[in-house]
């Protein structure tokens, strides 16, 4: 390959704004002397590197710098020159050293390319900005690391943002917890007063009062629960045992309460549940997310259907599907029914709107994922699927 198509390849990928594979293309031929660059080709990169808003670097092994672009006294406040033969780890936060060594540093040593690390860097004002670097070793004819290659871009606004995104979910998260923590008394107080009232007597003129104050009490304590779920999802620590148990069992303890709950709604549920295998699972937890599933197929689908509860692996993955011939969700809602509180247009059935999103939660927390199908008139399948086990895990 000869210089000049090198070249040509490395001005178009600056010009699409791609750093890396400049930093690549760029460094690799015109620095590395496998084709003996010229004055010229050395002049071609620098014009590139210094052309560039991003700090482009070229490096000793041990990291010392050889090369700074321009733009290091706009992205940090140093002259290039004053850094040149300087170790950048003076210049890197103490708490993320370690890091850089083992996440970038050491695997660039190791021939490996492209290897990419956030952290912070201290400017010269002193004040410490956060830098994101594609690191990249050039070798020898031999392959030996002669040098390293870095490109670096601050990314200071996008670490503020998430930091603020990742507080207002946590404020989020402790909001609803102490919300639905303060309710669960008084909500317990009413339906158990209700309940007394009902068990003195019977025949009192408020007997149907009381039993409507039992049924919302149940119904709203039952969206605390699920709101205290999500909140509790959110936190640090988990709120689901995890532990290995065979599909077949999981499954032979579901097929029991599906079908006690479309008896409830004067549904049959027809099983066909094969499955062999482990999952890593918290079973509690993965049962609720299904026979949330099985609940709304029962709620939505015509009196007296058939609610199809079946189950197969493949793929390495274990996949529940639970169908129903109602009266479908429109395409343009589709996406949206897994979202907190959604309800379809012209649904008076009671609940919360918060199942589906509690069972894809659920899902998710155990590496899988719930995927939906639906056709108006036809009805819905919403399929749960779990990524099964490697065998020699130990078995409940």
């Amino acid at each position: 390959m000869r210089v000049s198509i090198v070249y040509r390849r490395f001005r178009s990928i600056a010009a699409g704004g791609v750093l890396a594979g400049m930093v690549v293309w760029g460094v690799r031929v015109l620095r590395a002397g496998r084709l003996g660059p010229s004055r010229e080709d050395d002049e071609r990169f620098r014009l590139l590197a210094e052309k560039t808003s991003d700090l482009i670097c070229l490096h000793e092994p041990d990291g010392r710098y050889l090369y700074i672009s321009p733009s290091c006294l706009r992205l940090l406040g140093y002259e290039p020159q004053d850094l040149l033969g300087t170790d950048p780890y003076d210049l890197f936060h103490p708490e993320d050293l370690e890091r850089i060594r083992s996440e970038a540093h050491e695997k660039a040593l190791d021939g490996q390319g492209a290897v990419s690390v956030t952290y912070r860097i201290r400017k010269e004002s002193g004040e410490y900005t956060w830098f994101e670097t594609l690191t990249e070793p050039i070798l020898d004819e031999s392959g030996e690391v002669v040098r390293l290659q870095t490109a670096s871009r601050d990314v200071s606004e996008h670490k503020r943002a998430e930091e603020a995104l990742a507080e207002a979910a946590r404020a989020r998260a402790e909001f609803l917890a102490e919300v639905s923590h303060e309710l669960r008394t008084p909500l317990t107080v009413i339906r158990g007063n209700a309940e007394v009232g009902l068990e003195l007597d019977r025949d009192c003129e408020h007997e149907e009062v009381l039993r409507e104050i039992v049924r919302e009490s149940s119904t709203m304590s039952r969206m605390v629960e699920d709101l205290l779920f999500l909140a509790r999802s959110e936190s640090p620590a988990s709120p689901f045992r995890m532990e290995p148990v065979e599909a077949k069992v999981l499954l032979a303890d579901l097929e029991r309460r599906a079908g006690a709950l479309a008896a409830e709604n004067d549904a049959t549920l027809d099983t066909a549940l094969l499955a062999t295998g482990l999952v890593r699972v918290d079973p509690v937890r993965v049962e609720q997310a299904i026979l949330a599933l099985v609940d709304n197929a029962v709620k939505y689908g015509p009196e007296g259907q058939s609610v199809t509860l079946r189950s197969a692996c493949s793929g390495g993955e274990l996949r529940v599907d639970v169908g129903d011939r109602g009266p479908g969700i429109p395409e343009a809602e589709l996406p949206h029914v897994f979202e907190r509180f959604y309800r379809l247009d012209g649904v008076e059935e009671p609940g919360s709107g918060l199942g589906l999103s509690i069972a894809q939660t659920i899902a998710e927390a155990h590496g899988g994922r719930i995927e939906a199908e639906s056709r108006p008139g036809e009805g819905t399948s919403m399929c749960f699927i779990l990524p099964l086990l490697q065998e020699g895990n130990k078995v409940r």
